[in-house]
């Protein structure tokens, strides 16, 4: 056989291998934000199962729900953690006010937040 043959397959590998290179350069580009977002969603699911078992939340008890939530993504070492549940807690509580998640109620001069 000669050398020719082989260069259709050659070329075909070169394309898998491109492709496949391509497509973990992309995810290795977003892994941060997916992890971040990935995160964000487990607080809110935490927060609204949380929310079924009792009527309302203060922030107090919100920050404490969240304290020490970690995730990562499948197939993947990292891991990330909230480091900053003050922080962390206000901007899900932010969200999902803006997405009429919850909504915050005043009640003797305490602020609770409450399932929609």
């Amino acid at each position: 056989m000669s050398y020719l043959e082989y260069l259709p397959y050659v070329f075909l590998f070169a394309i898998a291998t491109m492709i496949i290179y391509g497509w973990g350069l992309y995810k290795s580009q977003n892994a941060a934000m997916d992890d971040s977002k990935l995160l964000y969603s487990k607080g809110v699911s935490k927060i609204l199962s949380e929310l079924k078992k009792k009527d309302k939340l203060t922030r107090a008890e919100l920050i404490k729900l969240v304290t020490g939530l970690q995730t990562k993504r499948p197939f993947s070492k990292n891991k990330i953690v909230v480091t900053e549940p003050e922080s962390f807690a206000d901007t899900v509580i932010q969200y999902m006010i803006t997405q009429k998640m919850i909504e915050k109620i005043t009640e003797q001069g305490v602020n609770y937040y409450v399932k929609k």
